[in-house]
């Protein structure tokens, strides 16, 4: 009995924080998808507020779901969800940055970055026996196990339902840049490889000055030599590069000669 109150005097407390964390209006929203290079992006914006989330489907949902059963954990994630969501709201105003990047190389630098529960979940839910050596583990694990759906559908999940702003509202402001507003948001979305010639739009849209420099590279991360090997010898399936290059927003961010020269890059094997 003590321990339960315990839990719920600890939930309690931290969604007190939560609120009076997130209850000013004067920060900025950094909103998007796991791994498109935000993290120069948070450094040059110490005051934003970084999310992966309102809705409570982080990047490895699904790996880490299938091991977590805890019904406290489970009402705890959707009370501080949701009360996240009302404290923005309340906000007279609410600016959101959001960055894109070359999807497969996103899914690719995800899968990585989360490779320990994507290994886990996989030789778990498909009953491998982990004293076999095979050399197509990882590889396997990508096709076979890993979310394609997070950012197939990130957008709509998250920003789409969060705001009300459907894709096809944000207008072009140059290339690799787009705008759009409704109610008491207003959304710039920026492609990665696009920031730095956007960086003046960005600018505007915030009413400061940026120094953006770049961190959090897969270079500096402890997967780093085996994360290499798989983008100079893995070549996509046909129906991986299908998939995730036919999306509503690749096919807005990317000019239709862009994204299907991305497609047909991979196609082809080049190494990510």
């Amino acid at each position: 009995m003590k321990r339960k109150f315990f839990s719920i005097k600890l939930i309690l407390e931290r969604l007190f924080f939560l609120y009076r964390e997130h209850r000013h209006d004067t920060k900025v929203l950094i909103y998007q998808m796991g791994k498109v290079g935000s993290s120069s992006l948070e450094a040059a914006l110490p005051d934003s507020v970084h999310l992966h989330t309102l809705y409570g489907y982080p990047p490895a949902k699904k790996a880490v779901d299938f091991k977590r059963r805890s019904f406290i954990k489970s009402v705890r994630r959707v009370l501080y969800w949701w009360l996240l969501r009302q404290t923005l709201k309340r906000h007279k105003r609410i600016k959101i940055i959001t960055l894109v990047r070359d999807p497969l190389q996103r899914e690719v630098s995800q899968f990585f970055q989360d490779i320990e529960h994507w290994l886990s979940f996989h030789s778990l839910s498909k009953k491998i026996d982990t004293r076999d050596e095979d050399p197509e583990l990882v590889s396997k694990c990508f096709e076979q196990s890993y979310d394609f759906e997070y950012g197939r559908f990130w957008y709509q999940r998250e920003i789409g339902r969060f705001t009300g702003i459907d894709i096809k509202s944000f207008e072009h402001r140059a290339v690799g840049c787009a705008t759009a507003s409704h109610g008491k948001f207003d959304v710039i979305m920026v492609r990665l490889d696009k920031l730095k010639e956007n960086i003046s739009l960005l600018e505007d849209f915030l009413g400061i000055e940026l120094d953006v420099g770049h961190s959090n590279a897969g270079s500096n991360k402890w997967y780093e030599c085996i994360y290499n090997k798989f983008r100079c010898e893995y070549t996509p399936p046909p129906f991986i590069i299908n998939d995730i290059y036919t999306n509503n927003w690749v096919r807005f961010m990317y000019s239709p000669d862009e994204w299907a020269g991305m497609k047909s890059k991979h196609d082809s094997g080049v190494s990510l």
